[in-house]
């Protein structure tokens, strides 16, 4: 029950807290998400946004030093997402 608990109060700080980086920023990646937002699993904040109702597109980048391949994700609809921000304040 306590491990739930954290997990239902820890959620919406992760959701708020990527969808006004990516409001400010414009889009996010997994080492900005882990590093600026201090969030460990974007991909899980991703897809309990796209449920919720915030288009996001995924973009597929290559590293020009490293060439390693990742995705930085953009906000399709910035009003959905001031939107959401203003419902979960």
């Amino acid at each position: 029950m306590k491990g739930q608990l954290l997990k239902n109060t820890r959620a919406p700080r992760q959701l708020k807290a990527v969808v006004e980086f990516m409001l400010a920023a414009g889009s996010i990646t997994v080492r900005e998400a882990m590093i600026d937002v201090k969030v460990q699993s974007l991909t899980s904040v991703i897809n309990q946004l796209r449920k919720r109702g915030i288009e996001i597109e995924s973009e597929w980048k290559h590293h020009p030093t490293t060439n390693q391949r990742y995705t930085r994700y953009h906000l399709s609809d910035r009003a959905k997402a001031r939107s959401f921000l203003n419902s979960h304040s």
